[in-house]
Formats: structure tokens, C-alpha cells, sequence
């Protein structure tokens, strides 16, 4: 059984006195727990890969492919072993476990109990996804595959559970949503954390089709979500979620919730959303989003999760725009993605950054590393690894 570690893969230390950062050769510290959203994720991730794999011509890439259906059919299987491990409660799996070799088998222990609104929505999506990958396969693909129906059977009853248990350990007594079990009474659930749970909702009811608990638990996501909207479009300004991130998340979350409870008010008010974020983090000069409202020149900081999110978010919203609005759109993403890609070395064409001006490689977590890969440029290539950085130039 292959669980991924909360931190992904090992990573290499890298020197930090130097002005380029590059592997020492030695293994990183990295977190070693078990946790549902990277369980989630990594089921999700592996649904995509193996579709492209099977399809391929090449013998090879069938071969992977069929590598990752059993660990994807194994990590369905699993889910039980952590639910039942020691210190597990209320059906929903706990934010992080420890993992042991004892007696010739894994064995996991629960070190974090509380639950996390974040893992459970992780976890869905990945299930959805691997459902819609067993229940959909090709004629052309191995007949063992056929075999796939019981292991989606099980991740629907996995499902069951996590849409269940939300209900009734992550809702305050006045039906909101709660970040965690070990939230405070009146504390708020992050913005983020609900248009990316609206986001796996619409992935999951592209599977279980007209649900009840999703709809319910989407309507409680959505009048939350859309209740943080101003008139003008931007986020509540008494709280703390007013960048990118979060307006990325209410735009595609608002959409979802949309789509699941055929409800036009929400795609308006993402629109709306919408509209305020490109007035608001659009900087032509740099042809990026970035910054925060009124600090346009703001050094900013952008994590997998931030680019993943506007990303979803402007390509659902191209999808429903007039055409020339969609296009305008498309082109601002492709922008953004160049200078992101190509400003922190990531597209190995252009050269490193050698001042503050531009982007900012290393500086404490080393945020971008190099890895040795032979059939690169140079023989290196850059890993977009925990977040990268970078600001306007300086005039």
C-alpha cells in the first residue's frame, strides 16, 4: 500500500550560502505523517495519470498505467485501516497519522485528532475522481480492469461516510460550517477552505448525481460563501481573506454552487467576484495578477494551491463569459502563467534571476530547488516545489 506523505517525496537539502541554491546530496527533513487531504490529492492525481497512460501506444506507459490502478485500489482499500486505527472518531478520518512497520504490516496511529474541513473535501474529490475513473472504462482497455466495480463501490459507501460525518461533526449549532472539530464557538471557516469545498462538491456530484447531502451541505458552503460578497464585488474587508487566493476560491466555488443547485444568483455573484479581482489584482506592467488591493508593487508569493486556483477559477469562468470577455480572460491567464513559469526559472530558456528585482529563488525554506535531470537544457531543470516569489521591478 502506497499512502503518500503529508510533504510528498523526500527532498534534497540545499546549500543557502551561495547565491543559487543546489542540492547537497543529502535527504531533507520532510513530514512524514499520513494526512486525508494528501491521501486525497494523490488519489486524484493518480485517476489523471493513469487514464493518459492507458491510452497510450506505448507498451511501457500501459504498463504505469496499470501500476497506478492497483495503488489506487489499494489507498480505497486503506481508508478503512485509518478510520479504524486507534484515536479515530465519527466516521471521518482524523488530520494526521503516524505510520509504523510492526509484525510484517503497516500500522497507523492517530497523532492529530481533530478533523479538518480541508482533509475531508481533499479526500472526497480524489474518491470522486477515482470513481468516475472505474466506472468509465474503455472497451480497449485490459479486460482486468472490468474488476474495478467493487473497489468504486467501496469509495461511494467512502463518500457516504465523509459527506455524513461533515454533517454532523464539522457544522456549528446554527448549521455553519466549521474549519475544525477543534475550532472555538464562533470562529470563521476560511474562504479558501469553502469555495474549494463547493469546488470537490460539483466533482462529486458529477458522480452520485442529484444527492440530497450534497446539495445540502453545497447550500450551507454557498449562502456562507456568498454572503462575504460585497455590492461591489469584493471580499469582506473585516476579515483577513482579501487576496487572490481567496477571490480565486470564491469565484470557482460560487460557480460550482451554481451548477449543483441550478441556482443563477451564485454564477451572477461570481461574475461579480470576478470582475472586482481583475480590477483589483490585474497589473498590465507586469502582465500578472498580483498583490493585495492598493499595493499593486506588494511582493508576492505563490503556492501550488494559490496557482491551482486561479487557474480552475478563470478557466470555469471563461467557460460561461461572452466570448470576446472569455478571451480577454484566457489571455490574462496564459500571461500570468508565463511570467510565473518563466520568472522563476521554472522554463529553463531564460536565464536566473540575479537581483531582487526579479524573482526570488531560495531565501530561508528555499522554495525552489534544482534537480539533476539528464535530458534537460543544461542538464537541470527547476521544481515548482512549496511556493515561489516575486515582485515588480524597481524603476
Amino acid at each position: 500500500v502506497l499512502l503518500e506523505y503529508a510533504a510528498g517525496d523526500p527532498r534534497f537539502v540545499c546549500r543557502e550560502e551561495e547565491e543559487e541554491a543546489w542540492p547537497a546530496g543529502e535527504w531533507a527533513a520532510y513530514d512524514r505523517r499520513v494526512t486525508p487531504s494528501a491521501v486525497g490529492m494523490g488519489l486524484l492525481a493518480q485517476a489523471m495519470a493513469a487514464r493518459r497512460l492507458l491510452e497510450s501506444p506505448l507498451a511501457r506507459d500501459r504498463y504505469l498505467g496499470g501500476v497506478l490502478v492497483e495503488a489506487m485500489r489499494n489507498k480505497v482499500a486503506s481508508l478503512a485501516e485509518l478510520r479504524g486505527a486507534p484515536g479515530s472518531s465519527n466516521g471521518l478520518l482524523a488530520h494526521a497519522y503516524a505510520v509504523t512497520w510492526k509484525d510484517h504490516r503497516l500500522v497507523y496511529t492517530v497523532v492529530e485528532p481533530r478533523m479538518e474541513l480541508y482533509d475531508q473535501l481533499a479526500l472526497m474529490w480524489g474518491l470522486a475522481g477515482f470513481i468516475e475513473f472505474a466506472e468509465c472504462v474503455p472497451s480497449s482497455w485490459p479486460n482486468a480492469l472490468g474488476a474495478l466495480a467493487g473497489d468504486a463501490s467501496c469509495a461511494r459507501a467512502e463518500l457516504d461516510r465523509i459527506l455524513r460525518g461533515i454533517s454532523e461533526s464539522l457544522r456549528g449549532s446554527d448549521g455553519a460550517l466549521r474549519e475544525s472539530t477543534a475550532d472555538t464557538a464562533g470562529s470563521r471557516v476560511r474562504t479558501t477552505t469553502l469555495g474549494l469545498l463547493l469546488a470537490a462538491l460539483r466533482r462529486v456530484s458529477s458522480v452520485v448525481g442529484s444527492e440530497p447531502a450534497v446539495e445540502r451541505l453545497a447550500t450551507h458552503a454557498a449562502i456562507q460563501l456568498s454572503g462575504r460578497v460585497g455590492l461591489d464585488g469584493r471580499l469582506d474587508s473585516t476579515g483577513t481573506e482579501t487576496g487572490a487566493t481567496d477571490a480565486s476560491a470564491a469565484v470557482r466555488g460560487l460557480l460550482a454552487a451554481s451548477r449543483i443547485l441550478s441556482v443563477s444568483t451564485y454564477g451572477a455573484v461570481a461574475v461579480r467576484v470576478l470582475e472586482a479581482f481583475d480590477r483589483d489584482f490585474w497589473n498590465g506592467a507586469v502582465g500578472a495578477y498580483l498583490g493585495t488591493p492598493g499595493e499593486r508593487r506588494a511582493r508576492l508569493c505563490v503556492t501550488p494551491l494559490d496557482l491551482g486556483l486561479l487557474v480552475g477559477a478563470l478557466l470555469d469562468a471563461s467557460a460561461i463569459l461572452p466570448p470576446v470577455a472569455a478571451a480577454n480572460l484566457l489571455s490574462r491567464l496564459a500571461s500570468h502563467l508565463r511570467v510565473l513559469v518563466r520568472g522563476a526559472a521554472l522554463h529553463l530558456a531564460t536565464a536566473l534571476p540575479h537581483d531582487e528585482a526579479g524573482s526570488s529563488l531560495g531565501g530561508g525554506a528555499v522554495p525552489l530547488a534544482p534537480a539533476n535531470v539528464a535530458d534537460a537544457p543544461l542538464g537541470w531543470a527547476f521544481v515548482f516545489r512549496d511556493r515561489v516569489c516575486y515582485s515588480e521591478a524597481r524603476p
